[in-house]
């Protein structure tokens, strides 16, 4: 065998193992754990339940698989009830102005590669107030729940791998929710939303014993899950999904609407849009008692475009194979451009423009008496 050959393996094999020594030192050394260790402790413990006596502004949980649920206080008083497994142990204390809850893997690294899995653990924080700054949860596969009650005037970010994450609290500043496989969902007075999710469900939206939800923008992400927005009033929203459907009821978005999908279907129901832009690619359009100020852009390959009591000022709407049909409110100036299809439109010449080009899908729209 040729030298250079030789040298080769050889170095490969240094490469290796110097990997090898990293993964095992970091396993060792850290664990799970990034923060600061050795902090002061408040309050006592007895039976996994924290005591906490200190007061605090703001909140940090960091778990490794455990559920974490925030409720109210009976007696003002805060504690942090925890249930250990064998493997996992928990702290909660105040570090300068901010509630700390940390779980530490407690076996040895090469004990971690033969029992990788940690779970069916819960953590729950029992506040003695309603308003606080900021709240960061993150958890590998537990739930996170955040009560109706709560004000946070900052940011609060919401974070699990598989776990559902479920908000109703009012947010002054960002609402960031991200999971891989879990649903999210996001209720109460929002500012700023952004949810991600790989195959999990986004929802956001809907009434509570507050009151309906609103929030300034909303950027909401599934890869194949399905997205709903429902009972929320928005300035501006955008909706993005591979595999799933994008559905909207009785929401108002003053601003501009952008949804898009690869295959699922796009629906709104008793919606209000400054602008609409809606493209889908083998899913359908559905419009039902929505109007639309200014411009709809709905755009399909082989998906159809419907219209029930629908309307805009200009509409621009394009499909491959489907077919365009129903109703709008009032009159347009129609253009419509067909390779094979059917055309059949009211002969108007007032009103906005309405363009719809299809190659071999059918036309067909009525004006509603």
């Amino acid at each position: 065998m040729k030298k250079s050959i030789w040298i080769s393996m050889i170095v490969a094999a240094a490469c290796i193992l110097a990997g090898l020594a990293c993964i095992a030192t970091g396993l060792a050394l850290g664990g799970y754990n990034t923060l600061v260790e050795d902090s002061p402790y408040d309050g006592h413990t007895v039976g996994g339940v924290h005591h906490i006596s200190k007061d605090f502004d703001r909140i940090h949980i960091d778990v490794i698989a455990a559920s974490v649920e925030l409720v109210p206080s009976e007696d003002d008083k805060c504690r942090v009830t925890t249930k250990d497994s064998d493997y996992v142990e928990y702290t909660a204390y105040v570090l300068e102005d901010t509630l700390m809850v940390r779980a530490t893997d407690t076996r040895k690294w090469y004990e971690r590669l033969f029992t990788p899995s940690v779970s069916g653990r819960s953590v729950k924080v029992a506040l003695p107030r309603e308003a606080y700054k900021s709240l960061t949860v993150e958890t590998v596969s537990g739930h996170v729940s955040i009560n109706v009650r709560y004000t946070f005037s900052e940011d609060v970010t919401l974070t699990s791998t598989s776990g559902t994450i479920g908000t109703a609290a009012a947010i002054g500043g960002h609402l960031d929710l991200r999971s891989t496989s879990g649903d999210l969902c996001a209720m109460g007075f929002l500012n700023t939303v952004t949810a991600r999710s790989t195959s999990g469900k986004v929802t956001l939206g809907g009434k509570t014993e507050l009151g309906a939800c609103t929030a300034a923008t909303a950027d909401l992400e599934t890869t194949s899950g399905e997205i709903r927005v429902r009972t929320v009033t928005l300035n501006s929203l955008t909706a993005q999904t591979g595999s799933g459907g994008i559905r909207m009821e009785s929401v108002t978005v003053t601003e501009v609407t952008d949804l898009e999908t690869t295959s699922g279907e796009i629906t709104l129901l008793y919606t209000t849009c400054g602008t609409l832009t809606a493209e889908t690619g083998s899913g359908g359009i559905d419009l039902t008692d929505t109007t639309v100020a200014g411009h709809i852009q709905a755009e399909t390959t082989s998906g159809s475009i419907r219209f029930a009591r629908a309307d805009a000022a200009t509409l621009n709407l394009k499909t491959t194979s489907g077919s365009v049909r129903g109703s709008l409110l009032t009159p347009k100036i129609f253009y419509t451009d067909t390779t094979s299809g059917s055309v059949d439109v009211p002969k108007s010449t007032e009103g906005g423009l309405c363009e719809i080009q299809t190659t071999s899908g059918s036309i067909r729209i009525t004006i509603e008496e």
